[in-house]
């Protein structure tokens, strides 16, 4: 372990890597780049909301189709999630930055502690990349099932002799596109356009929901290590003067953890 991978950027890296890919991580740079990387963004996500919202209210429902409109109707539900989600990383994106520059301070700081201080820090920032593997598989594997049951149904009416065109979403689009939606361009243009939404989707999973249990569990490591001292410190022989200098040390790091308690 050395300083320069011991960083909540090198350590957590799923959840970095996803917040860079969506552009939600709070070091991006908010300039006129980033603005019409969030346009593209925001864009993908509201058409791909109104297509599924149009399909459940104006089609599946009124057709009685309600095992689609279900279907439909919880895709509609992520599709607002994420966007929720993405606007709270932006708009507590100072509160997010603080989070991480504390995490790679006691990080930092931890390389310097006597060995069995610094394992309880690795030991619990290995729970958070446990947090983080958890959820790439369960995203990923998740968001991979629509397209491969799409790939797969055309694959078997392409045995079959006669390939048809299957969307990744049973959703029925407005008339002026819905009748077009079979010609081979047009059909790859929105197959497309939902595998850059479920992508999106899987990315705002991992970035996100990740965030609270790995600065929990640093939390928890910390609190382990003032454990530590506290226990330590009584069954030594030291003088009083000793005892309140560290005592005053604990209290001065409890005051930190819970000022970072109250940015969560």
């Amino acid at each position: 372990m050395n300083r320069e991978n011991f960083t909540f950027e090198k350590v957590f890296y799923i959840t970095a890597i996803a917040m860079h890919i969506n552009r939600s991580h709070p070091f991006i740079t908010r300039n006129l780049f980033w603005i019409f990387q969030f346009l593209i963004v925001l864009t993908l996500s509201a058409t791909s909301f109104w297509f599924l919202f149009n399909s459940v209210v104006f089609y599946d429902i009124p057709a009685k189709r309600y095992t689609e409109a279900s279907k439909n109707g919880t895709m509609c539900i992520v599709a607002l999630t994420i966007t929720a989600k993405y606007a709270f990383l932006l708009y507590f994106q100072a509160h997010l930055k603080s989070l991480i520059l504390i995490v790679d301070k006691d990080y930092q700081l931890a390389i310097d502690l006597e060995i069995e201080e610094r394992d309880i820090v690795i030991k619990y920032a290995k729970r958070g990349t446990t947090v983080s593997k958890f959820w790439i598989v369960c995203a990923t594997l998740t968001s991979a099932l629509f397209p491969l049951k799409a790939f797969f149904a055309m694959f078997c009416t392409y045995l079959d002799g006669k390939l048809e065109y299957i969307p990744m979403f049973d959703m029925r689009y407005p008339n002026r596109i819905d009748v077009l939606k079979e010609v081979p361009a047009m059909f790859c243009f929105l197959f497309f356009l939902c595998i850059l939404f479920d992508v999106y989707a899987t990315t705002m999973y991992i970035g996100f929901d990740p965030l609270v249990p790995i600065f929990l569990l640093h939390i928890c490591g910390q609190l382990d290590i003032l454990s530590h001292r506290m226990l330590k410190l009584f069954s030594e022989d030291s003088n009083s003067l000793e005892i309140n200098e560290k005592l005053k040390c604990i209290n001065m790091k409890l005051q930190d953890l819970y000022r970072l308690v109250d940015i969560l």
